[in-house]
């Protein structure tokens, strides 16, 4: 067996600092960090649906799959009723009825967000439908609109519905990175026919 020479070739960063500056310290590599970044979000508001001939339970579900749905969107903040202040809740439950684009701004406006979006699923003689708006909190303009009829007896017309809805309303929004747009085949099939 044979042993390796030693050489006077190996070095370490301790032993090539004294030889650059015999007695100096020997201090850490400084390395700057990279910016933070910070991100901007946009907020929005999505008020509960309103619901004419469609059961509370049902018109809950599909508000709760319309904000998943918005939350997919890059760079968007989402938030609901229930998660703003009570006094917020209150005045939201004044002019829940009046379907006012500007009475929801002044809910929006103290919220602090930009946009609201707002709702109305329909289950009458005449059909189905879903009405969706996107409301800017400053000047209450309607961004954009959706008006969908849906098919009659299928209860997941509402939530197949949803993609392509927040997609129209959000045209200039794209996903974020990852996401899917629609609900899930197996989330609809739990809904059910009527």
């Amino acid at each position: 067996k044979q042993e390796a020479l030693p050489t006077d070739d190996s070095w370490s960063s301790a032993d090539l600092a004294k030889d650059v500056e015999p007695g100096a310290a020997v201090a850490p590599a400084e390395v700057e960090a990279p910016p933070v970044v910070e991100v901007v979000t946009h907020k929005l508001l999505v008020f509960p649906l309103v619901s004419e001939g469609v059961p509370a339970k049902m018109t809950e579900l599909v508000t709760t799959y319309l904000v998943r749905e918005l939350r997919k969107l890059e760079d968007v903040t989402v938030l609901t009723i229930d998660m703003l202040p009570e006094i917020i809740g209150e005045r939201f439950e004044k002019c829940a009825s009046t379907g006012r684009p500007e009475c929801y701004s002044g809910v929006t406006d103290q919220s602090g967000v930009q946009e609201a979006v707002l709702g109305t699923l329909t289950d009458s003689s005449d059909g189905r439908s879903i009405h969706l708006k996107r409301i800017q909190q400053e000047d209450s303009k309607v961004l954009g609109t959706v008006n969908e009829a849906l098919s009659a007896g299928n209860n997941a017309a509402y939530l197949e519905a949803l993609g392509p809805a927040v997609e129209k309303l959000f045209e200039d929004t794209p996903l974020a990175l990852g996401r899917v747009r629609g609900v899930r085949s197996d989330q609809k099939s739990s809904f059910g026919a009527a």
